[in-house]
């Protein structure tokens, strides 16, 4: 192997390894939100990003000697996104499944279950809950509809998740928790994703 090939060799694999290691950052942060792992996440992103321009470069620059072989590492930067995309939701769907029993538990507190129309509550979690939430609070709508929101998850420097529970299958458009929660998604009848 000439020295010239042997230099792109550690290019292509250096970019690939920049790329793999923010694939795997991106589940960690799926999986532990925390300030900590989102800073991890968004360095490695930005170095993923630096990986990308530079496999555009060893493209550029490789093409007319290595004709299609020079699109790899751009090629595998681009499956490594969606890769990410598919493998975070992956992670989330499990730790939700992990976590269900737990949170089902907190939902059916006599205390949360008590709530009177149009009132709402801080709760005050256990050692046990606190293992699966940080914060949750409860709010029976003034239609009877009850709201139980169950965040688990927090970054830096204001990023936060968790679940939002409805005991109908609509999350109540009077509900005063649904109004700081720009993103929502739907995780199984009676519960979403809820982040900023």
């Amino acid at each position: 192997m000439s020295i010239a090939a042997n230099s792109h060799m550690k290019i292509h694999v250096a970019i690939l390894a920049v790329a793999g290691l923010w694939l795997v950052s991106d589940i960690g942060f799926a999986v532990h939100t925390t300030p900590e792992m989102q800073l991890a996440s968004g360095a490695l992103f930005l170095a993923y990003l630096s990986a990308i321009v530079a496999s555009v470069v060893v493209l550029a620059r490789g093409w007319r000697r290595s004709g299609w072989r020079a699109a790899t590492p751009l090629v595998l930067c681009v499956a490594v996104w969606f890769a990410a995309r598919a493998a975070t939701g992956l992670a989330g769907d499990l730790v939700f499944a992990r976590d269900l029993p737990m949170l089902e538990k907190i939902v059916t507190r006599p205390d949360v279950q008590g709530l009177a129309p149009g009132s709402d509550l801080t709760l005050t979690l256990t050692d046990s809950e606190k293992t699966v939430v940080w914060w949750a609070a409860a709010e029976r709508t003034a239609n009877g509809t009850l709201v139980v929101e169950l965040l688990n998850g927090r970054g830096f420097p204001l990023k936060h998740s968790g679940y939002l529970y409805t005991s109908t299958a609509q999350v109540p458009l009077d509900s005063r928790m649904i109004l700081h929660w720009p993103y929502r998604g739907s995780m199984k009848f009676n519960w979403s994703s809820i982040s900023d």
